[in-house]
């Protein structure tokens, strides 16, 4: 898990969310997405060459970032090669592309990205004065 999530995840709650999906057998793997937001200050050109398109003031952009979390069925494990290195992201990018189901689920609350060492001590820090 690349994340840090406060209050920690329910992962009954998470498994209940998965469960009532139509046609369940047919999905393969459910990631957890947290909503995030982009607000750009300025206003942004839309280009072709030298040439502008359009303009777009101040956009605003909302996505799912990957939470680092998922829930995988187990026979999907026979996807993942042995012996080498094989990122979480690359099993999703594989069974998409072999047009598996992989579905979302959208957490709420705090969650951090504890990817990097950087950000692995900025959330040490924070969890410090939640004590």
């Amino acid at each position: 898990m690349q994340s840090l999530r406060f209050p920690p995840i329910q992962y009954q709650l998470l498994l209940h969310a998965y469960i009532p999906v139509k046609s369940l057998c047919n999905t393969f793997l459910l990631q957890a997405a947290v909503p995030y937001n982009i607000s750009i200050e300025l206003g942004i050109l839309d280009i072709e060459g030298r040439n502008i398109k359009g303009l777009i003031e101040k956009p605003k952009y909302n996505y799912y970032a990957n939470a680092g979390i998922y829930l995988i069925k187990k026979r999907v494990l026979t996807e993942i090669p042995e012996d080498t290195f094989f990122h979480a992201t690359h099993l999703v990018e594989k069974l998409i592309a072999q047009g598996k189901k992989v579905i979302r689920y959208p957490l709420n609350g705090t969650w951090i990205d504890i990817g990097t060492p950087q950000e692995y001590e900025r959330a040490k820090e924070l969890v410090r004065h939640l004590k």
